[in-house]
Order: structure tokens, then C-alpha cells, then sequence
């Protein structure tokens, strides 16, 4: 079959008119990880600009390709374990799909901000119940309507929830405002705080502060990372706010 010069694939060096702004990528176990990374090669030829997220291992990652779940996070083997960890996946899954619609071009539509809130304490019910911490959500005094999805929403706000629940003594409190140009949010918790030399390292993927336990109870340091992500590819930010007496951690959104 003839190749033409429209279909027939760029040389190293040449640029194509169509590149993508950026390229989901998922790896589900290892040798995918290993194969995958040589395609991102490739197309990296190809779209030398583009930018690559997904489900990564360390063969991805070392390839740039930034990781919104780690492959290792997935690393199930057996029927009885894998339904074991189905809502975990589940969770990994929806975020995954979240950053995915971020990136892309789709509108983004619009939600009320407390049912977001709500949304969000509601996904981190169970690990709040393992923990023993009360998690609070204050309904703002008038509706709010973001500017994203509830489901983008959700998934910016719910690992600042999670993040408070592994750190929390006792409880979790989950705000929401407005100002002209922004809701914002607010997930304040009443545990040890984050040391001043880490409020931005904790938003490097992988990055866990110096607070975090070493009993695997700390996380994989990919979700302050994801929400700081997803945050500012719709015009807004995920920050930490230093308070001397409680941990709060800020999303602001834009208005709908």
C-alpha cells in the first residue's frame, strides 16, 4: 500500500501542524510501563512539545511523563485482593478520567459549589471512619455556582479532604466562599500542621511532608499534586494557607 505525503509519518526533527497539546498515557502493569515509555519516544519525535500524563511507571516517569496515578499504586494480584482494592481503583480510575477532561477542550460546564463539598467529604467517608475523625462540611450562606463539573470539582477537592483525614487529630472542616472572581474553598484540619520549608514541595508528585508517618498511612504524595494540577488547567489553584493553630489547604475555583 502506497504511503502518501499526508498519512506518512514525520520524520525526526520535522514538525506537525496538528500537534496534540497533550497525550493521555496508561500503564497498567510493568512491561506495559517498559513499552509504553518507547512509544512517548516516538511521539515525542513527533510532538516535540506535547505534554504526557496518565497511569506511569518509573520507565514513564524517568520519560517525563507526569504521573496523575503510579502504576506500582495498582499492583493487585489475586481475585480476592483485586475486590478488595475495587474502591481504590475506582477512586485512581475517576481521577485519571478527571485530569483527562482538565486537559482537554471540552466546556466545563458548571455545579453548585456545596453539592461539590458535600461530594467531596462523602468520598473520604470511609477513610474518616477508619481514623475516627468527624468531618464537617459549612454549606456557604447563599448557593454558589462553580464554573467546572461537579465530577472536576470533586476531584480537586477531595484529596485536600484525604490529606486532612490521614493528618487530622480529631476533625476535618470543609468551607466554601466567594469573591468577584472566585469560590473558594477551604479544608482546614486540626493536626500538626505542614513545616514551612515544604508548603510547595508537597506539590511535586511523589512528595509527602516531613510529617507524614512512615506506616504507609501517608499516601502515595500524588494527590496534592493532582489537585494543584486539575485547579489550575481550569483558571484556578490549589495552595496552603500557614495558620498557627490549624492546617488549611486552599481551592479556589473559578465562578460559574
Amino acid at each position: 500500500m502506497k504511503t502518501t505525503a499526508e498519512s506518512r509519518w514525520p520524520e525526526s526533527g520535522e514538525r506537525d501542524a496538528k500537534q496534540p497539546r497533550s497525550i493521555l498515557i496508561s500503564a497498567g502493569e510493568p512491561s506495559g510501563d517498559f513499552y509504553a515509555a518507547e512509544l512517548v519516544d516516538a511521539l515525542k519525535r513527533r510532538w516535540p512539545e506535547c505534554r504526557f500524563f496518565g497511569c506511569a511507571g518509573p520507565h514513564l516517569r524517568e520519560k517525563g511523563v507526569r504521573p496523575v496515578i503510579r502504576t506500582e499504586d495498582l499492583a493487585v494480584v489475586g481475585i480476592v485482593e483485586v475486590v478488595g482494592h475495587l474502591p481504590r481503583i475506582w477512586r485512581r480510575y475517576r481521577e485519571l478520567v478527571a485530569a483527562a477532561r482538565a486537559e482537554s477542550s471540552v466546556p466545563r460546564g458548571t455545579a453548585d459549589a456545596g453539592e461539590v463539598a458535600e461530594r467531596a467529604a462523602e468520598s473520604c467517608s470511609s477513610l474518616a471512619a477508619d481514623r475516627e475523625i468527624a468531618v464537617r462540611v459549612a454549606q456557604p450562606g447563599v448557593p454558589l455556582r462553580l464554573g467546572v463539573d461537579a465530577d472536576t470539582g470533586e476531584r480537586i477537592l477531595a484529596p485536600l479532604v484525604e490529606n486532612a483525614c490521614r493528618h487530622a487529630l480529631s476533625t476535618v472542616k470543609l468551607e466554601a466562599a466567594a469573591d468577584p472572581t472566585a469560590v473558594e474553598f477551604r479544608v482546614i484540619d486540626d493536626g500538626p500542621g505542614i513545616d514551612p520549608a515544604d508548603r510547595e514541595r508537597i506539590f511535586e508528585p511523589g512528595e509527602r511532608g516531613a510529617g507524614s508517618g512512615a506506616d504507609g498511612d501517608g499516601g502515595a504524595g500524588l494527590g496534592l499534586p493532582l489537585a494543584r494540577r486539575l485547579a489550575r488547567a481550569v483558571d484556578g489553584d490549589v495552595d496552603y494557607l500557614q495558620s498557627a493553630s490549624e492546617t488549611v489547604f486552599r481551592a479556589r475555583l473559578p465562578l460559574g
